[in-house]
């Protein structure tokens, strides 16, 4: 039913607020505890629901995948559709949590367990009928920056997200953290580990370089994969919904940097690591930005 799916993202609008909020490290397990407690189950509950298709808005992330799920959502697809929000489901990602709804509040160190049992409930789904895949492809250049200003407790020794202000870092610090910490290779082969391997499409390679929309269409075996680049979403989503659901649905776009503060250190960060010998050289030999980008 769509007032579960509703439900299940007001509930985690809700547990990200609290998991916001100050608090010790007792407290904050606590937290983590009552929020998964909530949200874990609706999401199991979601994957049981078998009179609706499967579509997983998977990525890896800083590619308006929220906005794209929040408008699928809020539309007539939600009555013949199950929407996720995907990150890893391949079984070499180092990350446990697989889950994207739930990969805020709940820590894959602490809930493992139950990340697992999500992804092989997800897995014995995906077995049973051909999900729709939906991923989002965009400049490294301005995907990795983000991705690496957002995640900063993984690269930057005893930063607290939500906590600690990342403008109180000193900027070399930073520059030094995103060139040598942050894993700019891993991110760049995503989609050969996570829909070529997975789904047997290969995204990258049989694209067209050049598309008026932005938007391409795939199928496979176990999958329909839907490609759009974030440069074009606004001529993309669109065009995508109105092949695969007849709809012609906009696409709102929401700027979590923006609403955080941080577009002034994102945009410095960007700039400054275009310089970067090291970026410049892993980037531009990659088969994502030669197809793509030049």
């Amino acid at each position: 039913m769509v007032w579960t799916d509703r439900m299940r993202t007001a509930l985690m609008q809700r547990a990200m607020a609290l998991y916001r909020k100050p608090a010790s490290g007792l407290e904050l397990k606590l937290r983590i505890a009552v929020i998964c407690g909530v949200t874990w189950p609706t999401t199991w509950w979601a994957l049981r629901d078998r009179d609706r298709r499967l579509i997983l808005v998977h990525q890896p992330g800083k590619v308006a995948s929220k906005a794209i799920v929040a408008a699928l959502h809020d539309s007539p697809v939600a009555r013949d559709y199950r929407v996720f929000q995907t990150h890893s489901l391949a079984p070499s990602s180092r990350d446990g949590n697989r889950i994207g709804q739930t990969q805020g509040p709940c820590a894959p160190s602490i809930l493992w367990g139950r990340s697992e049992l999500l992804s092989r409930n997800l897995g014995r789904r995906m077995e049973q009928e051909r999900p729709l895949i939906v991923t989002v492809i965009r400049d490294p250049f301005d995907r990795h920056p983000s991705d690496f200003i957002h995640n900063l407790d993984r690269y930057i020794e005893g930063f607290r997200p939500f906590w600690d202000d990342p403008l109180a870092i000193d900027f070399d610090v930073l520059l030094y953290a995103y060139e040598h910490r942050f894993p700019h290779d891993a991110r760049l082969s995503w989609y050969d580990n996570e829909i070529r391997d997975l789904f047997g499409v290969d995204v990258i390679r049989d694209s067209p370089a050049q598309d008026a929309d932005g938007f391409a269409l795939f199928d496979s075996q176990t999958a329909t994969v839907a490609l759009l680049r974030y440069e074009q979403l606004g001529t993309a989503f669109p065009a995508m919904t109105k092949v695969l659901f007849g709809l012609d649905l906009p696409l709102p776009r929401i700027h979590a940097t923006a609403d955080r503060g941080l577009a002034p250190l994102l945009e410095s960060l960007r700039d400054a690591g275009a310089q970067l010998v090291t970026t410049q050289e892993v980037f531009k030999s990659s088969a994502l930005y030669r197809r793509f980008y030049t």
